[in-house]
């Protein structure tokens, strides 16, 4: 947590440092674990409170980052599976003769991560002309706020 998340965090009270400790992802039913004594209408209300739902982010951030795999640990992991790096459980052999063995994974695995790190490096770029009717160009003009202002009612109320 920020030294300024922490000092928002000491001046909550009591029962505001246990919401923001207890959540559950639901409001009321967290204000019932507190306990509030209208929790169906105190927990809602704090989630108005802007410093208690970044407290309650900042918590949900630092339990859930350490388990999802960074981008760099993702691209790592593509390339070691598409060299052949990365071993797999296979059963090779049948009935009382098969056994377990660590085999690099299939091509088609190692094509998909190859893939996979391709797009994530922006090796591959999807190109698309847009035109206008019978593959004219597109005339572009600029246009007033006040324009722009009817054409969006005319979206919107269709």
């Amino acid at each position: 947590m920020t030294p300024e998340l922490q000092e928002l965090y000491d001046k909550l009270t009591d029962k505001r440092k246990r919401f923001v400790d207890l959540w559950t992802g639901d409001a009321t039913e967290t204000a019932k674990l507190v306990p509030f004594a209208s929790p169906n209408v105190q927990g809602p209300r704090l989630l108005d409170n802007v410093g208690i739902c970044r407290l309650i982010k900042a918590k949900r951030d630092a339990e859930v980052k350490p388990n999802v795999m960074s981008r760099i640990e993702r691209q790592e992991f593509w390339s070691n599976v598409a060299r052949g790096n990365e071993k797999q459980d296979a059963v090779i052999g049948k009935g009382e003769d098969a056994v377990i063995a660590k085999v690099p994974p299939a091509m088609k695995d190692r094509l998909k991560a190859a893939e996979l790190l391709a797009k994530s490096e922006g090796d591959f770029i999807e190109r698309r002309e847009i035109s206008g009717p019978g593959g004219k160009p597109v005339h572009l003009r600029s246009i007033t706020e006040q324009e722009a202002a009817n054409y969006y009612q005319e979206i919107i109320s269709d």
